[in-house]
């Protein structure tokens, strides 16, 4: 069995947050229509990354969410509170990631493999975890520090 990472794309605009994405036209037969998930910042499906960003089965004792921020934030926009709701107990494990979170855990991991008490494929995942936010900053035009990345799991 395997564990999703369902990742979505907000924007800071003037002091309020909003959804990235348009939604998707409801598939025949639902009501519901989706916020299509952003697979560029984790793949999708990835243990190394879900121990990395929320501390669980993870390989090297940390995690880049805090623990404040182990949640669906009170100000995420409506279409990400709607699908998460719409998840309901299927969706585990909620967090979101904003640029200083990735750059605090990217200076404490590159000390950690420095002083020998990491590994290097520590540094080689938060790595790809920046990059692949830069990526998405850049397609959205969007200034790091005005963009977030909120996730659950499902399994």
């Amino acid at each position: 069995m395997g564990c999703d990472i369902h990742t979505f794309v907000e924007k800071r605009v003037n002091g309020q947050w909003l959804a990235a994405e348009q939604l998707e036209e409801a598939d025949e037969g639902e009501t519901h229509q989706h916020l299509p998930k952003t697979r560029s910042f984790t793949g999708g499906r990835d243990y190394r990354l879900f121990g990395l960003l929320s501390g669980v089965r993870g390989d090297w004792g940390m995690k880049i969410i805090p623990d404040a921020d182990m949640c669906i934030p009170e100000d995420a926009s409506a279409e990400v509170k709607a699908e998460h709701a719409w998840w309901d107990s299927d969706a585990h494990t909620e967090g979101w990631v904003s640029w200083q979170a990735l750059q605090d855990a990217l200076k404490a991991i590159n000390i950690n493999v420095l002083m020998g008490k990491m590994e290097p494929s520590a540094k080689e995942a938060i790595d790809e975890l920046t990059e692949n936010f830069t990526h998405i900053a850049e397609s959205y035009h969007l200034n790091v520090r005005e963009m977030r990345i909120i996730l659950w799991y499902d399994n």
